[in-house]
């Protein structure tokens, strides 16, 4: 069985722990990351610790904020160490509404030569008893601009439409869905 080195420890809570557990108990989630400094650098010190490795990163590497939305909603931003691989986040926008009706979990990801050299926008969707990967043209993503395009998809996009489209377009040959889909 192969080893967990850091960076997978890093992938496993950027993209399951996190999504799991807002999509779990987004109230929770929110308390946590609004009342815990450091809380995501202490959730990654501890699996290292955990793996008996050591943690590479430092805890200013990692950054947790509250947008106040001038609906009287919210959307929690967690920042992570920069990594220029693939499928690492910069940034995670995790949307919340006061009466938690309409979710929204959306990553910045570095490029790579599957979708994009440059950063793209996903997002984490339920899908039965797993998630979908919803990928969205983000094109002159920057980051200035990368939560107003996040804001932008949480108001404008259906999930359920969006669902419907990915299951229509990612049926293959053997009549299983496949994990990702491309917004174009």
């Amino acid at each position: 069985m192969k080893e967990e080195s850091t960076k997978e420890i890093l992938r496993k809570v950027e993209h399951c722990a996190l999504r799991d557990f807002y999509y779990h108990d987004s109230e929770r989630f929110a308390e946590i990351l609004i009342t815990v400094p450091n809380a995501v650098f202490n959730i990654i010190d501890s699996r290292c610790k955990e793996k008996g490795l050591p943690n590479p990163f430092r805890r200013e590497q990692f950054m947790q904020s509250i947008i106040e939305l001038p609906d009287g909603n919210r959307a929690l931003r967690v920042s992570f160490p920069e990594i220029k691989e693939m499928s690492f986040c910069r940034r995670i926008y995790a949307f919340l509404t006061e009466d938690n009706k309409k979710a929204g979990y959306y990553c910045i990801e570095n490029g790579n030569d599957e979708y994009s050299e440059e950063p793209f926008v996903s997002e984490w969707i339920p899908y039965g008893k797993s998630y979908a990967n919803i990928i969205y043209n983000s094109e002159g993503l920057t980051p200035e601009n990368e939560f107003l395009k996040c804001a932008e998809f949480y108001r404008d996009v259906d999930p359920a439409t969006i669902l419907e489209k990915f299951e229509k377009d990612q049926k293959t040959s053997d009549g299983k869905v496949g994990k990702y889909h491309e917004i174009i």
